[in-house]
């Protein structure tokens, strides 16, 4: 798995979890919408490090809970950290 794709899938869990619409959520965290679904469906292959944190800010998640999460519990695998 590529880590690019483990953060796709905690945003989409994300949504999920907090009922909330992908256009929603980008907006909460102030983000656009096309950036955001880059992110979610994996278009974006490096997301900085401040777009995580708009997200944590705007979902009201600690930033390490943020990689809370099965997808990052092999972060040694990821194709791309190797």
């Amino acid at each position: 798995m590529w880590i690019f794709e483990a953060i796709g899938k905690r945003l989409s869990k994300l949504c999920y979890e907090k009922e909330i619409s992908v256009y929603s959520l980008a907006n909460k965290c102030g983000i656009s919408c096309s950036n955001f679904k880059n992110i979610l469906y994996g278009k974006s292959t490096n997301p900085e490090i401040k777009i995580i944190l708009h997200i944590c800010n705007g979902s009201n998640i600690p930033f390490a809970d943020s990689f809370d999460s099965p997808s990052f519990d092999n972060y040694k695998n990821f194709k791309d950290l190797l």
